[in-house]
């Protein structure tokens, strides 16, 4: 695997960091370019017990635990750039993008059922295959009304930037 490399330092974006995909990281890229298996899913049903618990649900602070998540695991937050007439495909960082929450990055809804939240969970998993480009890694959070305690939450990261352990443990730290 390359180092990452400084690529710039402008007032606009901070620091930004580039370095291209190793080859396995490109077999998982092209994988979910073409057929879109290369997403690792983890997902959580949380039970909150009152209502002060039930806040730290909230969207702003489901932001907040984001941007820390991001902070600890900076890939998390990667574009995709890929050169076009090249095969150079390669991850960049910005510690603008680190420190704030893309739109896309965050699905916060409410669900009233459990087939709804079902489809949501379905939804969120089989994206728009242009998608990850932008954003190699989201997070899902569903309110179930007919359960008022009771969150869904789901994270999904794009294999190249991620495997099965680690995106375990992303949701371990995000919770």
């Amino acid at each position: 695997m390359a180092p990452w490399v400084l690529e710039s330092d402008t007032e606009s974006l901070g620091r930004t960091f580039a370095r291209p995909l190793g080859v396995n990281e490109l077999g998982f890229y092209y994988d979910a370019c073409f057929e879109m298996t290369a997403e690792m899913v983890a997902a959580a049903v949380l039970e909150t017990k009152d209502d002060e618990t039930d806040a730290l649900l909230a969207y702003e602070n489901i932001c907040k635990a984001w941007i820390n998540v991001k902070r600890i695991y900076p890939v998390l937050g990667a574009k995709v750039r890929c050169e076009v007439g090249t095969d150079n495909v390669s991850l960049s960082v910005s510690e603008k993008l680190i420190n704030e929450v893309n739109p896309s990055e965050i699905v916060y809804t409410s669900s009233h059922s459990a087939v709804e939240s079902s489809r949501m969970l379905h939804d969120f998993t089989y994206r728009s295959q242009s998608s990850f480009h932008d954003t190699p890694a989201r997070v899902l959070i569903i309110r179930h009304l007919w359960e008022p305690r009771r969150w869904h939450v789901a994270t999904a990261v794009s294999h190249f930037i991620s495997d099965a352990l680690s995106s375990t443990h992303n949701m371990r730290v995000f919770i």
